[in-house]
């Protein structure tokens, strides 16, 4: 047997630092492989708010403390959520007001997890005759998937989603194209141009 010599310990060390490095190579492709797939089964599970079928129920208080069901209304809504410190959102209600105006029959309703106190003070400068629905718990914004706001749904008297949009109005035409869906018993998802 020949002595070991430094180059012999050298070579060890160098071979246990390479394997080493080998290992966190493998693992963080691991770790990389392992998100890849979870986001893909997130993206492609089935959300709860597809055009042509039915919403998911839910019951909330108003600012006026009176409880809604939405399976209860058995009329078509405009369901738009918002949040009194998002300018879009308050762009949005504010042209909601004017085109609401011209539309008499349509009922839009608003839900918002925002501070109840905030909330009715905006509603009450603003004049918003519309029903503002509180989920301070956000279980409504989790069932529905929303990433933000302003996000509309209009949904049939069936509870049936007929259209959906992700981020604010621009113009009345808008609205009033979105909420034709309903008459002609269409399901188009809008989503507003970059």
């Amino acid at each position: 047997m020949s002595p070991v010599t430094s180059d012999d310990s050298d070579r060890a060390r160098a071979l246990q630092s390479g394997n080493r490095l080998w290992l966190v190579l493998l693992l963080a492709m691991a770790l990389n492989l392992w998100a890849y797939i979870y986001a893909w089964q997130t993206l492609t599970a089935r959300a709860p708010t597809q055009l042509g079928l039915a919403v998911p129920d839910f019951t909330l208080t108003d600012l006026a403390g009176q409880r809604f069901r939405l399976a209860a209304a058995q009329t078509p809504i405009l369901l738009s959520f918002f949040s009194v410190a998002n300018p879009a959102s308050r762009a949005e209600l504010s042209l909601l007001l004017q085109w609401s105006a011209t539309r008499p029959e349509a009922r839009v309703m608003l839900i918002t997890s925002d501070d109840s106190r905030a909330v009715a003070a905006y509603v009450t400068e603003a004049r918003v005759p519309f029903t503002v629905l509180l989920d301070q718990r956000h279980s409504i914004w989790e069932a529905y998937h929303l990433r933000g706001t302003p996000t509309t749904f209009l949904v049939d008297a069936r509870r049936v989603l007929r259209a959906q949009r992700v981020g604010a109005f621009t113009d009345l035409a808008q609205l009033d194209q979105f909420y034709s869906q309903l008459a002609a018993g269409l399901t188009v998802l809008t989503t507003p141009t970059p």
